[in-house]
């Protein structure tokens, strides 16, 4: 899930790679024929962008050779270590795609084909599709930075996004060192993170119409590729592709230390993802991501450790449920993260090493031995300057 946050636009620059870079001496791709079905096209299309062949590539469209936003998809597509077309059961025209790194390929659908015979198919839309996650390079002209095991993919236009780069670093390394046992077991210790240039490509990016929903989330967690061992007989993914996507609406104005903050929650929900999360227990998940951050970025944190505080009552802590945090209440969702932040906390505090098996027994929904929440949230409420 996403992090609650409110700011304005997120501006980015990296000095590591550009959209420029990429253009290295191609040679031409080659086809016995110019025409065919649909197994041809797609088996044509990714040859085509494969060898760096823009004619080609540019004959397999319907229309002028320059419509629409092609022209900036084939340079992002031109980005990525290989790209491979086909079609879906409806004909559809779908691309599996993959970072640097990328554990697994993603598939989403990207477009449209259409066949006025047998051997006259063409690709007659390729972009963003209503209804449907879309790549981040189907809705905006990007720019690949890669620094050691954190990747960024940002706009091209954009104008400071070092600073980015930098958080998100400073993240990947927290979690990287940070004991969590199984929950991240599975996790290649990689972080990939996106930036929409703006609302209208975040909201593109989800299949959104509107970016309305996403006004409080500071970004989104999104697990798009997942494969699991069946000889491993658990049910985590063995292998698992999840992207964090920063919210250009809310971003803008954060401090370093809330970019710190926004990306470490963010990676925890990155490390953990082989792991299902049960109904009702959105709260562990949520508060794990929110405790690890709070630890990490002490200043930013202590304003959780208030807020949390200030929901107890006679009784301690009330256990947030699932739809607070999506409820579209700004007041609410701030609550929710900072109490299952603090009530995540006293289990890793009371319990130690312990408190990762407990938290993933919790996640699934499975009652975890020794864990207390009630004592201990009262008995925390209950202490003054904390």
């Amino acid at each position: 899930m996403g992090r609650l946050l409110a700011g304005g636009v997120v501006a980015l620059l990296l000095a590591v790679c550009s959209v420029a870079c990429s253009l290295i001496p191609l040679r031409p791709a080659t086809s016995p024929s110019d025409s065919g079905d649909s197994h041809w096209l797609v088996s044509r299309l990714t040859a085509v962008v494969a060898a760096g062949d823009r004619a080609g590539y540019d004959a397999l469209f319907t229309g002028d050779a320059d419509a629409g936003i092609r022209g900036w998809i084939w340079t992002n597509l031109r980005l990525f270590p290989g790209v491979n077309f086909s079609t879906d059961s409806a004909g559809n025209l779908v691309a599996a795609w993959r970072s640097d790194l990328d554990s697994l390929p993603i598939k989403n659908r990207v477009g449209s084909i259409s066949c006025v015979d047998a051997t006259g198919c063409r690709v007659t839309d390729l972009g963003p599709q209503p209804g449907v996650v879309a790549p981040i390079w189907a809705v905006q002209p990007l720019q690949v930075a890669r620094q050691g095991t954190v990747q960024v993919l940002a706009p091209v236009s954009g104008a400071g996004l070092v600073g980015w780069m930098s958080a998100a670093q400073a993240a990947q390394k927290t979690l990287a060192g940070l004991p969590l046992g199984q929950l991240k077991d599975n996790w290649d210790g990689n972080a990939v993170v996106e930036f929409p240039v703006d609302a209208n490509a975040f909201a593109q990016r989800f299949g959104e119409t509107s970016p309305a929903a996403y006004v409080n989330i500071g970004a989104i967690t999104q697990l798009q590729a997942q494969f699991r061992d069946p000889g491993q007989g658990s049910v985590a993914w063995t292998k698992f592709t999840a992207h964090v996507v920063v919210n250009p609406m809310t971003t803008g104005g954060l401090t370093q230390d809330q970019q710190v903050f926004l990306l470490t929650h963010e990676l925890v929900h990155v490390a953990t993802s082989a792991w299902p999360i049960a109904a009702g227990a959105t709260w562990v998940s949520e508060g794990l991501a929110e405790s690890v951050a709070m630890d990490a970025v002490a200043g930013e944190g202590a304003k959780d450790w208030t807020s949390a505080k200030a929901a107890c009552t006679a009784t301690g802590l009330a256990v947030p449920g699932d739809d607070e945090y999506t409820s579209g209440d700004a007041k609410l969702q701030t609550a929710a993260y900072a109490v299952g932040g603090a009530l995540v906390g006293l289990v890793r505090r009371h319990m130690g090493d312990a408190a990762n098996d407990a938290l993933l027994a919790l996640r699934q929904g499975k009652p975890a031995d020794g864990v207390d929440l009630a004592t201990w949230a009262l008995a925390w409420c209950k202490k003054s300057g904390e």
